[in-house]
């Protein structure tokens, strides 16, 4: 829309496509900006210092920002070494990779979730699925594959170099910091279907610092298909925006103190406490979680492909979002879901100061409050 345009154009510098380009090549390494790059971030940026980043001008807009389907780009076909003709082909008519990333709409103010429609066009979905599916994925569970899509790997085509780049980069728009070195790479999942499934969430509910990333405090889901059924991210705990000055429900109070025993015990994970046994005397606090997700309680993103889910681990005080559980509903039948995920982290220089952290988070929120307004 204009207005989102209007603020991200504020933000980056220069009109669309010329701000992304920039915001683009400053996030990445000073030997990368001819090119695509070997990493995604070359060092840790906060808000604050990467808004002005747009200011390096039109010629890293250039370098970074892809080159329209033309003569000049057929003859960079042969560059792309094992990766045949018709899978270069498959890019040319695609959107630019930098375009603005459309407008977020809040879906909930605890946690704080937003839903951008058709991030991603259905070509950018194909060609990322067929990049997830790669010879280096490896077994997640016998429920999940995942695969790290990094921007330098060498497997990659410049036009699937520059995918990653511009989804990494209009995510870094939307969460509020580029991409930098104390984050992981994108991530791709494939969830199977199931003929069925003991519980709705069936990988059980977790807040995103599980797995020892501590430091994590937004996560972007691109949902690269729609399953035939099932697929959501279940946020259990949540309240939908419309419903935020209607008093508690039933129970809600029961589950936010549940919430927060689970986190004061540094419970990220429901299967933790209901499959590794830690924490005992937490088990009917996990189970009531889990419960909440099977009775369809709180808010459900459906899974619909082109779309991204966006929600902050991490409230305005930078302290954990007890409304952030959250779980991928099962897929059924024969279908399956494919995703693509972005763990934003917290950048290394104000990880020592409680005050920094919290001024960080607060500013990534307000970047997209404002872009929604």
């Amino acid at each position: 829309t204009a207005s989102a345009k209007g603020h991200f154009s504020t933000l980056w510098g220069g009109p669309e496509g010329d701000g992304a380009g920039a915001f683009a090549a400053s996030a990445m390494p000073s030997s990368s900006k001819a090119g695509v790059g070997s990493s995604v971030g070359g060092s840790s940026t906060s808000t604050s210092a990467y808004a002005a980043a747009p200011a390096a001008g039109a010629a890293a807009s250039s370098a970074a920002t892809p080159a329209s389907p033309s003569s000049s780009s057929t003859a960079g076909v042969g560059e792309m070494g094992r990766r045949s003709t018709n899978t270069a082909k498959a890019f040319l008519g695609m959107p630019s990779p930098f375009r603005t990333p459309g407008k977020p709409e809040l879906v909930s103010w605890k946690p704080r979730i937003y839903l951008v429609r058709e991030f991603l066009s259905p070509q950018e979905c194909a060609a990322l699925r067929r990049m997830a599916t790669g010879p280096k994925a490896m077994i997640f569970s016998e429920a999940k594959i995942r695969d790290g899509l990094k921007v330098s790997d060498p497997r990659w085509s410049e036009a699937e170099k520059r995918l990653l780049l511009g989804v990494e980069t209009r995510l870094g728009w939307l969460l509020g910091t580029p991409p930098h070195p104390d984050e992981v790479e994108l991530v791709g999942t494939l969830t199977p279907g199931t003929a069925a499934a003991s519980e709705r969430c069936h990988l059980g509910l977790h807040v995103d610092t599980n797995g020892g990333r501590q430091w994590r405090y937004a996560t972007a889901v691109c949902y690269l298909s729609t399953p035939l059924s099932g697929g959501a991210t279940c946020f259990p705990l949540a309240r939908r925006a419309e419903d935020e000055e209607k008093p508690p429900e039933d129970g809600e109070t029961d589950l936010m103190e549940a919430s927060q025993r689970l986190l004061d015990a540094d419970i990220d994970h429901t299967d933790r406490v209901l499959v590794s046994r830690q924490a005992e005397h937490l088990t009917e606090d996990a189970e009531a979680l889990v419960n909440a997700g099977r009775d369809q309680r709180g808010v459900s993103v459906p899974a619909k492909e082109g779309d991204v889910a966006l929600f902050w681990t991490r409230r305005s005080d930078g302290s954990i979002d007890p409304y952030s559980w959250h779980g991928g509903e099962a897929v059924y039948g024969m279908g399956s879901k494919w995703t693509l995920q972005k763990f934003k982290e917290v950048p290394m220089e104000v990880r020592n100061s409680p005050q920094d952290l919290a001024e960080f988070v607060r500013k990534t929120r307000r970047n997209i409050l404002e872009a929604n307004s």
